[in-house]
């Protein structure tokens, strides 16, 4: 039996929404049944299954025994499966043996339920060890034991040699196919000659193979948990390698260094001396006993003299000998030396070379060194040379080999002038901690440091060197952090970089006129259902009377465009303000959008003179209170004249719809220059704090169902003397005398309780009045903000409102219609709309409101 077990979370506690009603409804009954099932009895039962190697092939001729029941067996087929009939029903265990494999047994419960029982076994191979000694047969290696020797191990069986490719990682084999297609295992002896290996036990061949030597093989039957010995003799293969000397003339010489270079370690007996001689005076060598090539590689054969050019090439050698004549290149000795500039610095990439027939040249390095190797003895003219400075050649004596290296080093003269230059630095107006970079231009290929610096009126900010490339018509940037406020002065700083003895500048301002802090938001997020109200508190200091915040202007990460609302707030004060995030981007105006709740004022430019609306539609600047806003990029070019435009500029569109679910950006500004930085993104020249506004996703939650005490169907009195409409305030009694309940009954008075969020402010657009949102409004019977039913319809016309709606009797069905919505003063609140239901068909409305929640009854 599957169980499935099923859970859920607790009810969203932010929002509630009652639903007050009367409703007339047939009691409903519960029935269940209990299935009931019949048991099976029986005496013996059946366990069958395959029993099969790791390598999952089946074993034939394995022994199945249940224990304790010696006559209960059965021997497997060519297919390794079995069968044992007339089991008892009982736990029982199975044995399974073969004489090629290890025991295993296994427990298997055979009953009435069950039988017949696969049960399928694999079977481990027993193994044992083949080990020895593989060792010179004859020559100067004979008896000698030899390492680092390829010794193959093939099992003769194929199953078995299956079963090795099967199972190598379990027993950590190097396994390889031979040239038959077959897994071998491959080890190699240690440095005494020796190796071991554990193998499947059976009849196995061993095989040596080593270079320089004849294969060896033979025979092992490896018993179970022993060890097989078998040592092999190797036959080395000698031969010789001979020939002759010469220069590039023909010429022989005498004198040379010929050997056969090789990894000896191999060959006991036989070490590189031996594979080493000597030219005669007729230039010819000769060098015996050197091992062939059997295993297919190659060996260096190495001729070097003085003053001359060492010579190496590979060869194979067969069996029956090699002859190799090498000529050798003449040379004598090297030049090297520095080229400078007129400032004493390295120069790069100049080009250095030898005048004539010799052709010996170089390109400087990063420190202005050369060198010409292998020039041959005598008088030589060197040249130094590039496009940017006038050629320079001197004379250079090259001694023999074994004396000193000639030093020949230049220093040229510029012939063009340096291509440095200052493009950009930015900002214009600069602050204490902000970035300022400085953007040139280094078209050399002769020099790659440049040394840039900041310096100001009483201090140096940064002064640097850094390493450039050599591309050509390339600019390069640097960035540098100013300092704290304390620690820099007011005035013009200049940005300066210089190579190569020249220098460029430009310059800009410093102006510390604020500091972070100087407007601070009172929480570093803002955090409400869309649609519903959020409080915003931001307070300034001494340094400050107005100040602007920039909402919304985020990107996606790897779009190009932004991707949601931008405006720009003027705040003045310390002010506390309620946004209505169902408003944010509409046409509604700016005292509806962002309420004032404080002494502190706050506007809207998108909101005031239509900044939202299609840039090509906008003819007005700002002016007034938004006159000082203007908007740049990140270097001080101006970029749009009004928020429309720049809107425009950034690729961002009106919106279509009110906010939805996601993050915004609040970004408190000193100043109303709005900046494009150099990432794409809006923000503020001077930034002094920031913010986010978190708007989450609306809920329709938890639906509860209450009786009330009985009454009247057609009359929503109270239950105490007093009798009246009832109103938001009442609804607390109202459910204290209810009874929650899963079951109603016709007659019965129900009040209906729906959770949710999200609708606060389309359900109060325009009613900034309201004791929700401002906690001194009147909040009596008879204040404006009371919520009706007229504001509930038009609610429900919303393309964001929700319906839901419930079966009430057999004759009669009513619908609950109901939108998220939350108060603005404390998002975990829960706004209430109660709805009670009867027969009658009168219809009476009384609004309530009491801050933070708001109800309606009706009939």
């Amino acid at each position: 039996m599957d169980l499935v077990t099923l859970t859920g979370g607790a009810p969203d506690p932010r929002r509630r929404l009652l639903v007050v009603g009367l409703l007339l409804c047939c009691a409903v009954g519960l029935a269940a049944t209990v299935p009931s099932g019949a048991a099976q009895s029986g005496a013996n039962g059946t366990i069958e299954g395959t029993v099969t190697n790791a390598a999952g092939e089946p074993i034939a001729g394995a022994t199945v025994t249940v224990e304790g029941h010696p006559d209960l067996r059965n021997t497997t087929g060519e297919n390794g499966n079995y069968e044992i009939d007339e089991v008892p029903y009982d736990e029982q265990r199975l044995l399974v043996t073969h004489d090629k494999y290890e025991e295993r047994g296994t427990d298997v419960a055979v009953s009435t339920t069950n039988s017949p029982v696969t049960e399928d076994v694999t079977l481990p191979r027993k193994t044992g060890n083949v080990n020895g000694t593989i060792a010179g047969e004859s020559g100067p290696m004979g008896g000698d034991p030899l390492p680092e020797v390829t010794v193959t191990v093939r099992h003769d069986n194929e199953t078995d040699r299956e079963l090795i490719a099967a199972t190598a990682a379990e027993y950590d084999w190097d396994v390889e196919t031979n040239q038959n297609g077959e897994s071998v295992i491959v080890t190699e002896t240690n440095e005494t000659g020796q190796y071991e290996v554990e193998v499947p036990t059976g009849d196995v061949s061993v095989t040596a193979t080593q270079d320089g030597f004849e294969p060896g093989d033979g025979e092992a039957t490896v018993p179970n948990d022993g060890t097989a010995t078998r040592n092999v003799d190797l036959a080395p293969v000698l031969t010789t390698v001979d020939g002759t000397v010469t220069n590039t003339e023909g010429e022989p010489i005498a004198g040379t260094t010929v050997s056969v270079d090789a990894d000896t370690g191999i060959w006991p007996g036989i070490g590189q001396d031996d594979l080493t001689t000597e030219t005669d005076e007729d230039g010819t060598y000769e060098i015996r006993k050197v091992p062939s090539t059997t295993t297919g590689g190659q060996r260096d054969v190495v001729a070097s003299a003085d003053t001359f050019q060492t010579k190496r090439v590979s060869r194979s050698i067969p069996e029956d000998g090699l002859t190799e004549n090498p000529d050798l290149t003449h040379v004598d000795n090297n030049i090297t030396g520095r080229v400078t500039g007129p400032h004493g610095n390295g120069l790069h990439n100049v080009s250095v070379r030898i005048e004539g027939s010799v052709d010996r040249s170089d390109t400087t390095s990063s420190d202005g060194r050369y060198q010409l190797p292998d020039v041959p003895f005598g008088t030589h003219t060197v040249v130094a040379e590039h496009a940017d400075y006038e050629n320079q050649d001197r004379p250079a004596e090259v001694g023999q080999t074994g004396e000193p290296a000639t030093e020949r080093d230049f220093n040229l003269t510029r012939a063009t002038d340096v291509r440095l230059s200052v493009d950009d630095v930015w900002t214009d107006l600069g602050q204490a901690t902000e970035t300022v970079t400085v953007q040139y231009t280094f078209d050399e290929e002769v020099e790659d440091e440049v040394n840039v610096a900041v310096e100001g009126p009483s201090s140096t900010i940064d002064d640097r060197t850094v390493t450039v490339g050599h591309e050509p018509e390339s600019s390069y940037t640097e960035t540098f952090q100013l300092p704290a406020r304390s620690e820099i002065d007011d005035g013009d700083y200049t940005a300066e970089v210089s190579a190569l003895g020249e220098n460029a500048s430009s310059s800009f301002a410093v102006s510390n006129a604020f500091e972070s802090g100087a407007v601070e938001f009172s929480q570093d997020r803002y955090q409400s259902p869309a649609g519903d109200f959020v409080v915003v508190d931001v307070t300034m200091d001494d340094s400050l009377d107005e100040a602007y915040l920039l909402v919304g202007g985020d990107r996606e990460s790897g779009e190009r465009s932004l991707q949601n609302h931008l405006d720009v707030l003027h705040v003045t004060g310390d002010a506390s303000f309620v946004i209505n995030t169902r408003l944010v981007g509409t046409d509604a105006p700016s005292e509806d959008v962002y309420i004032p709740v404080s002494d502190g004022e706050v506007t809207s430019y998108a909101h005031s003179i239509g900044a939202a609306n299609d840039s090509d539609d906008e003819g007005v600047d700002p002016e007034g209170t938004f006159s000082d806003v203007t908007f740049q990029n990140h270097r001080g070019t101006e970029v749009a004249d009004t928020l429309a435009e720049f809107r425009d500029e950034v690729g961002l569109t009106a919106r279509g719809s009110p906010l939805q679910a996601g993050r915004y950006r609040l970004v408190a500004g000193a100043t109303g220059t709005v900046m494009l930085r150099d990432d794409d993104v809006p923000g503020f020249r001077h930034p002094v704090d920031r913010s986010n506004l978190v708007l989450t996703q609306p809920e329709l939650g938890e639906v509860n169902t209450y009786v009330l005490p009985p009454g009247p169907a057609d009359r929503l009195d109270r239950f105490d003397e007093e009798s009246g409409p009832m109103g938001l305030g009442d609804i607390g009694a109202l459910r204290a005398d209810a009874t929650e309940t899963d079951t109603i009954a016709r007659g019965d008075r129900i009040l209906v309780e729906v959770r949710g969020s999200g609708t606060f402010g389309a359900l109060l657009a325009g009613d900034t009045e309201h004791p929700a949102i401002n906690e001194n409004a009147d909040s009596g019977e008879g204040a404006p903000g009371n919520i009706d039913t007229e504001q509930f319809a038009t609610l429900l016309e919303r393309h964001e409102a929700s319906t839901r709606s419930s079966p009430i009797s057999r004759s009669a069905r009513r619908t609950t219609r109901d939108r998220r919505f939350g108060s603005p003063t404390s998002p975990a609140a829960t706004s209430t709309y109660s709805r009670t239901t009867a027969r009658s068909s009168g219809r009476t409305a009384t609004p309530s409101a009491t801050t933070p929640s708001s109800a309606v009854s009706t009939s």
